[in-house]
């Protein structure tokens, strides 16, 4: 078997295996996190309670505690379809843009820990799902 063939499935009705599931919400996770923080230095708030450049202290720490959050819920149980997530986070991002004026860097802050809960909550279900079936064919 290649280095991303499994036979486990991460996600109900999805066509990647838990490998390739993995990888691909890493790799948007990612790419999300890196755009977003791309716009906020774009559209940098004017003021901010936060240390250092607003536009990179915010998002950051955002992330962070989004892909902590991840791992304290257990995604493994969730039976929804991988798309589902995103497209809730989506909504939660535009959302962030009504914080305006002082509360700029909330609204970016908030952003990107969605982005960073949802990519970290859809990876460790795959992550979970792939060691669970490891463990168990190295007990066989």
């Amino acid at each position: 078997m290649g280095k991303f063939d499994s036979p486990v499935k991460a996600a109900p009705g999805s066509d990647l295996n838990a490998k390739q599931e993995g990888l691909l919400w890493a790799v948007i996770t990612v790419v999300a996190f890196l755009l977003l923080l791309f716009l906020d230095f774009i559209f940098q708030p004017s003021t901010s309670s936060l240390p250092g450049p607003t536009w990179l202290t915010g998002p950051i720490i955002g992330f962070v505690i989004g892909v902590l959050a991840s791992l304290v819920i257990k995604p493994r149980s969730w039976q929804v379809q991988s798309w589902v997530v995103p497209g809730v986070v989506l909504v939660l991002v535009i959302l962030c843009e009504l914080f305006q004026g002082d509360a700029q860097w909330v609204g970016q802050t908030l952003a990107t820990f969605f982005v960073g809960i949802g990519g970290g909550v859809l990876f460790f279900r795959a992550a979970e799902k792939q060691h669970e079936y490891d463990a168990a064919r190295r007990a066989e």
